[in-house]
């Protein structure tokens, strides 16, 4: 069974940024579905453990891992960010180019292009790509 959704109207970037904090949504194709409560010890455990790993792994490098809440903002196109319909918030996740990120998250910037996300959550994500630490 999947995640209830919150309604069924149709949400940006705009829209989640109004929400209150004290429940958190992600938005897939601008459907808002209501995130899981807090994890499982069990899973806090496998996600502690794999961002030591990723930390220790990207050490001295350019990457560096970050763990939820973190808005992952995904656009189709070339929309302003308040139009994006799909924020992700990946349990973990590693990012190598520092510059895209703002105040709110991971964002594409002017310039840089789209991009990927690369997560580490037990999802499949069909935009991002595979990362090797």
């Amino acid at each position: 069974m999947g995640l209830p959704r919150r309604d069924a109207r149709y949400h940006t970037y705009a829209d989640y940024l109004t929400w209150p904090e004290d429940l958190r949504y992600e938005l897939i194709d601008g459907a808002a579905y209501l995130m899981a409560p807090a994890p499982a010890p069990d899973h806090q455990d496998v996600v502690g453990e794999l961002f030591r790993q990723a930390a220790n792994a990207l050490e001295g490098k350019p990457c560096r891992p970050y763990l939820a809440p973190f808005d992952v903002r995904l656009p189709k196109g070339d929309e302003a960010d308040e139009r994006i319909d799909t924020v992700l918030q990946p349990d973990l996740l590693a990012i190598c180019d520092r510059a895209r990120i703002d105040r709110r998250g991971l964002a594409r910037r002017a310039g840089l292009g789209r991009g990927s996300a690369v997560t580490v959550d037990g999802r499949a994500r069909p935009d991002a790509q595979a990362c090797r630490l």
